[in-house]
């Protein structure tokens, strides 16, 4: 398995993927990210689906299950450095407009 470090030197393991209880701090195939309480109730419902083996979910979905409705997921991660690493945009990925995924660093596309 290979390592690497997050932003503080800290070793992160490079094949694997974990998150804290409440999603606020996740590492992600290497690459550690931390998320506030609004974008960790999404990423949670993010990676239940990814988990599940159907990784693309609806906007509209994700922002109804957390109380953000008629929010966008660009506003809700803006500028966020997952956005399109770890959080991919289902358009830009082959699948259908309006969804997202999580996103694998090796397949460039969201997958379970």
């Amino acid at each position: 398995m290979s390592e690497s470090t997050d932003e503080a030197g800290r070793k992160t393991e490079g094949e694997t993927a974990s998150h804290g209880p409440d999603f606020a701090c996740v590492i992600w195939f290497g690459r550690m990210f931390t998320f506030n309480s609004r974008q960790a109730s999404v990423v949670a419902l993010l990676w239940a689906a990814w988990e599940k083996g159907t990784p693309w979910v609806s906007e509209a979905w994700l922002m109804e299950k957390t109380d953000y409705e008629g929010s966008r997921m660009k506003d809700v991660f803006r500028k966020h450095p997952a956005w399109e690493r770890m959080i991919a945009v289902g358009s830009k990925n082959g699948q259908a407009f309006g969804t997202y995924g999580l996103m694998r660093p090796d397949c460039g596309e969201g997958e379970s």
